[in-house]
C-alpha cells in the first residue's frame, strides 16, 4: 500500500505489521481502531519519527514489537490487548491504555507522557540492561512492577529517568 504523509484508516482495520522502510518520510497514521495481528507490530527503518494516532491500537500477539530501529515511534493511541516489546532508539506512548499483558524494553528507551500509558499495573514492565524507561509531562505512575533495573541505562544515563517536568513513580522494583 502506498501512503501519503498523513493517512486516515476510517473503519476498524486489522493489519499484520506496519513497516516504514529506509528512506521513508515522516508519516502520521490516524483513524479508528487498528489491530496488529503479527508479533512484528510496528517497525521504523526510517530515520524520521513516525506518528501513530489511531483511537485504539489492538495488540493481539502475546508481545507485539515496537521496533524503532533507526527513527523514533510516537504512539498517540490507546493500547488494548496484550503486552509489547520496545527495541531501537525511542518509542513514546502518550495515550491512556488498557492493555493487560507484560511489556518490556529490550533496547533503546520507552518514554511515557501519560500516567496510564502502560495499561494494567498487574502485568509489569521489564527493562533490560542498557535500556531506559523515561517519564515526561508531569505524570504520576502507580504501582507498576518493574524488573531488571540492574543496568545503568543508555550511555550510563540511568535505567529510570525523569526527562521533563516533575514526575513520580510508585512502581515496585521486582529485581
Amino acid at each position: 500500500v502506498q501512503l501519503s504523509s498523513t493517512n486516515n484508516t476510517g473503519a476498524a482495520t486489522t493489519v499484520r505489521t506496519l513497516t516504514f522502510n529506509t528512506g521513508a518520510g515522516a508519516f502520521t497514521l490516524s483513524g479508528t481502531t487498528v489491530s496488529l495481528a503479527n508479533a512484528a507490530g510496528i517497525v521504523n527503518n526510517s530515520t524520521n519519527t513516525q506518528t501513530i494516532s489511531f483511537s485504539s491500537l489492538g495488540l493481539t500477539s502475546a508481545s507485539t514489537q515496537f521496533d524503532a530501529t533507526n527513527g523514533e515511534l510516537l504512539i498517540n493511541s490507546s493500547l488494548t490487548g496484550n503486552g509489547f516489546d520496545v527495541t531501537g532508539t525511542r518509542v513514546t506512548l502518550t495515550g491512556s491504555s488498557s492493555n493487560t499483558g507484560a511489556s518490556s524494553v529490550t533496547s533503546g528507551a520507552l518514554r511515557i507522557t501519560n500516567s496510564f500509558a502502560l495499561g494494567s499495573t498487574a502485568a509489569g514492565l521489564t527493562v533490560a540492561s542498557g535500556a531506559a524507561f523515561e517519564l515526561a509531562n508531569n505524570i504520576s505512575v502507580g504501582a507498576e512492577p518493574i524488573t531488571n533495573f540492574a543496568g545503568t541505562g543508555i550511555s550510563s544515563g540511568g535505567a529510570l529517568r525523569s526527562v521533563s517536568g516533575t514526575n513520580t513513580f510508585a512502581g515496585v522494583d521486582g529485581g
